[in-house]
Formats: structure tokens, C-alpha cells, sequence
């Protein structure tokens, strides 16, 4: 069974599909860190777009897990540290903009869940990777709770973040996604919208283990409103 979360950044697309992972059995795909971790060789190049594109076909890159947690190599070097980097997260959108990324990214993906049952992440997933995935769900939230959130990760990692800064980034790479040529950020007409800026985490969590659980039973699922 695939299932794919597909939104704009912030939205609580990874933690989600974690916690939707480590409670369902079901395998995790982070798709934005496959185009994370070219980013990272992008940024090492020099942001150089006609030395990179030459390099981008012989470049191997392999998801795997060390216990729980997923782990990113490109040419065998591990790149998970620095995947979620400020630095990089401001590049991203400029590599994912590139149709040859794309193209060595989605087969990477498509190798990656060739068999059993996974959830993945990302902004095209449901329209342009896994166009046939079981279920697909938009998750979204309004910019002032994604960049709350964003800030509150950022926090975490130890790498504050004024919160109007965040809140500019999360909305220019709004723009970024949504314009981009290939394969750009948008709803799959199927896909099952999720509001999550009103929802707490474990809500979130919830409602997505309730989609799967009624596609599972051959039902047509539809979203849980939650009022504010």
C-alpha cells in the first residue's frame, strides 16, 4: 500500500509521516531529503549548475535506515546532518527546480519503495512520482503556523531563527514551488486535504491513521473537519 502526504513546507508533513510510519508499520520515504542531500553537493560545488548537471547522472543515492532513524548517502558519504541546515533548506527549491534533479531524484524514489507498504512526504508525490498511490492526502496549515512550527524545529536544533525571517523563507518557498516548472507544488485532484493549523500533533497523527484505515476497509475517505 502507498501512501503519500503532500504539502507546502512547514505543514507537518515529515513528523507526521514518521509517527504515521512508526505506528502502522509502514515504511518512511522523506522525499525532500533526496533533493536535500543534492542540494548539500550542489552547495559543495559551489552552486555551479553546468558542473553539477555533468556530475548529477553519475551520482548514486541510497535511503536506509540505522534503527529508526533514516540516513541520506549520495556517492556513499552520509549527508543526514546537514540535510535540514538553514543554509540548505535556502538552496533547496533552486535544485528541485532543475528537471535533471528531478528526474535522478524520482527514480531514486521509485527504487527505494519498490515492495511493501510505505508512506512518503514531499510536494509532488501524489501527482508526478506515485500518480496511482492508494491514498493521497493534502496536508496544509495556514504561513503563521508553519513558520511557528519551522522556528520551534530550527529551536530545537539549536539554530534559532527570528520568526518573521522563517515566516519570509516558508513563503518564498511557497512561491518557489508553486511556479517552478517541473512537476510544481500542487493538490492532486484526489488527494484528501487535511487543515492541520488547528490540530495538535496526535490529532494529525489520527487522522491520518483513521484515511488509511478506511481506504483499507475499501471505503472512499474523506477528511475529519476539526473546528478551531
Amino acid at each position: 500500500m502507498i501512501v503519500v502526504l503532500d504539502g507546502p513546507a512547514g505543514a507537518g508533513k515529515s513528523s507526521t509521516a514518521k509517527a504515521v510510519a512508526a505506528r502502522s508499520g509502514f515504511q518512511y520515504l522523506d522525499s525532500g531529503a533526496f533533493y536535500r542531500g543534492l542540494t548539500v553537493v550542489f552547495r559543495q560545488m559551489g552552486e555551479d549548475i553546468p558542473r553539477f548537471l555533468e556530475r548529477l547522472p553519475a551520482m548514486r543515492m541510497e535511503a536506509r535506515y540505522d534503527g529508526s532513524d533514516f540516513r541520506l548517502f549520495v556517492d556513499g558519504t552520509d549527508l543526514t546532518d546537514q540535510l535540514r541546515l538553514p543554509e540548505t533548506s535556502a538552496r533547496v527549491s533552486v535544485v528541485a527546480a532543475l528537471p535533471e534533479a528531478r528526474a535522478v531524484v524520482n527514480a531514486a524514489l521509485r527504487r527505494f519503495v519498490a515492495t511493501g507498504d510505505f508512506i512518503g512526504e514531499g510536494r509532488d508525490l501524489g501527482t508526478a512520482v506515485f500518480p496511482d498511490a492508494d491514498l493521497k492526502i493534502w496536508l496544509t496549515a495556514d504561513l503563521a503556523a508553519r513558520a511557528e512550527r519551522r522556528a520551534a524545529e530550527l529551536e530545537a536544533m539549536g539554530l534559532g531563527a527570528e520568526a518573521a525571517q522563517v515566516r519570509a523563507e516558508l513563503a518564498r518557498r511557497d512561491t518557489l514551488d508553486s511556479t517552478r516548472q517541473a512537476d510544481p507544488l500542487r493538490k492532486a485532484d484526489d488527494a484528501v486535504e487535511v487543515d492541520t493549523t488547528h490540530r495538535s500533533f496526535d490529532d494529525q497523527v489520527a487522522e491520518v491513521l483513521r484515511l488509511i484505515a478506511e481506504i483499507r476497509k475499501g471505503n472512499n475517505p474523506s477528511p475529519n473537519p476539526q473546528n478551531p
